[in-house]
């Protein structure tokens, strides 16, 4: 199989061959049902185009937290 710089390819193809690591992001910073939209979703994608993510932010995010996973949602 030839390889590609990730540059060079759909983002729809990126990805299939990154979702194990979005998922793992995702549930590092303690949230879930991250959606993808727009046109990788819509089947349309070509090089060039962005991987739109959508994800619900922490409910308790603040200032403090801006940039950082979210504290955890449950109590230890």
């Amino acid at each position: 199989m030839t390889s590609f710089p990730e540059h060079l390819v759909r983002p729809s193809l990126a990805l299939q061959r990154r979702r194990d690591t979005i998922r793992r992001v995702v549930s590092e910073h303690h949230t879930e049902n991250a959606r993808i939209f727009c046109s990788v979703a819509q089947g349309t994608d070509a090089e060039g185009s962005d991987l739109d993510i959508l994800y619900p932010a922490c409910p308790r995010v603040t200032s403090e937290h801006s940039g950082q996973p979210c504290p955890a949602s449950h109590s230890a």
